[in-house]
Formats: structure tokens, sequence, C-alpha cells
């Protein structure tokens, strides 16, 4: 029988324990994604990955694992994580009219949700982050309190939220208890009604996150609300685009 062989990544934890991968920094580059600097086997790689995130940089730490683990030489590895594609809503980095929707509707957990949170407000960096949320399915018995939780999470870091569902008075009530005000944390009864909402608050600069699990089918939400945001920069032609790097969140 062949020995077995362990290939190990860490995705930037405190501990320091021998790893064939490292995940040492995560940059935000607003639209242009993250740059991330990584170490595998003692050789550096700065990887400028078109994915916001620390997630998905951890994540581009396992696929650097893997490549070592197949014998594809690592350079080449981290330059083919700077093209790579994601499927439709995952993820994706949309402009519009000036402000940037992070369409990742094609499905959510709780800790996809918190990652997708976290990712939104780092990106938007010294500018405003919002969200617009739908169910996360199939729980159990947990779901109340696991989508009052996101909204919690949503609450302590976004500037607003519209929830969309059968549980979005939850995920509204955690954004208030958390410190949004009741005129920023709302229920809305359509993914559409959800982004004529979410369109009306922001400006220039900002970012929204669209999030939910499959059959919410939030990208209808996505679709509204990228076609208001381009009609608003119409109506105001002189908009500027979003920068491209953001600085600290303020």
């Amino acid at each position: 029988m062949a020995a077995r062989r362990r290939i190990t990544f860490e995705g930037a934890t405190r501990a320091r324990l021998p790893v064939d991968v490292r995940l040492l920094e995560v940059i935000p580059a607003g639209v242009s994604g993250s740059v991330v600097r990584y170490a595998a086997r003692g050789t550096p790689l700065v990887v400028r990955l078109p994915l916001g995130g620390a997630h998905n940089a951890r994540n581009g730490a396992a696929a650097l694992a893997v490549a070592l683990a197949v014998g594809v030489p690592i350079v080449e590895a981290a330059r083919a994580l700077e093209t790579f594609e994601l499927p439709p809503h995952r993820s994706a980095i949309v402009p519009a009219g000036g402000r940037v929707v992070l369409d990742d509707s094609y499905n959510a957990n709780p800790d996809a949700m918190r990652a997708a949170l976290a990712s939104v407000v780092a990106s938007a960096g010294s500018a405003r982050a919002f969200a617009i949320l739908g169910d996360m399915l199939e729980l159990g018995p947990s779901a109340e309190q696991l989508h009052a939780a996101v909204g919690r999470d949503a609450g302590s870091g976004l500037a607003g939220l519209v929830a969309v569902g059968a549980h979005a008075d939850a995920v509204v009530a955690g954004a208030r208890a958390a410190g949004m005000t009741a005129a920023r944390a709302v229920a809305a009864a359509s993914p559409e009604e959800a982004a004529a909402c979410v369109a009306a608050w922001t400006s220039p600069g900002d970012w929204v996150l669209v999030k939910a699990s499959r059959g919410v089918k939030l990208e209808r939400a996505v679709a509204a609300l990228v076609a208001a945001l381009e009609a608003d920069a119409r109506r105001s032609p002189h908009s500027p685009h979003p920068p491209r790097s953001p600085g600290a969140r303020r």
C-alpha cells in the first residue's frame, strides 16, 4: 500500500503550525477583488484574486494546497487563481450606476452569510455597505434564531438592510437589536420591492450585498437593483465611479 501524503494549509489563524500553504494577508481591492499574500513551502506568492473576502482567500489557500498535491508548479497555480471565473450569482462583483452590487444570491447558510457580510463591509472600505438578504432554507427548528443572529451581524456593520422571505421579520429584529435604526432595517414583500428600497438609500461608491438560498430567487433583486442604479446614474451623469481600492472603513 502506498504511503499516505498529507498536504496542509492555514487560513490566517493566530496559530503558527507547520503547514504547506499559509494565508498571510488579505487586502481589499474594491471592484478588482482582493490582493492576497500566501506562502507555499517557503515561496512567497502575491495573488490578485478576482474575489473579495477572507473566506475566498482561504479557498485560494486550499486550491494552492491541491496544486501542490497533484504536482502543479506553485507559481503557475497562483497565476491561475487570478484568471478563474465562478458560475453566475456566486460572489459576483457587478458595478452599476457608480455603486457595486455583490451578487452572492445563489445560496446561503449562516456561516456563508457571516462571511459575505464581512466581505461587503471590507470591500466598501470608507464607503457604506448595504444588503438585501433572503431566507436561508432547510435550517430546521432553529431557523428563527439563526436568521435573527444574521440580522445582528448585519446590524452591527451595515448602513441599511432589507430582508425578504418568511424569516424577514427575524432578520430585521436582529438588525434593530444590534443598533440599526428602524428606518434602515425593513422587510420587503418581494425582491423587486427590496431592490427599490435599497436603491433609494445608496449613493455613488456604496456597495450592496444580495444573498439568500437558491429557492428565494433573489437574482430578481439583483436584476431590479442594477436596473434602478443604472437609471439613477443616467439621471445624474456626473456621478463618480466606485473607488477601485478603498481604504479602511471609518
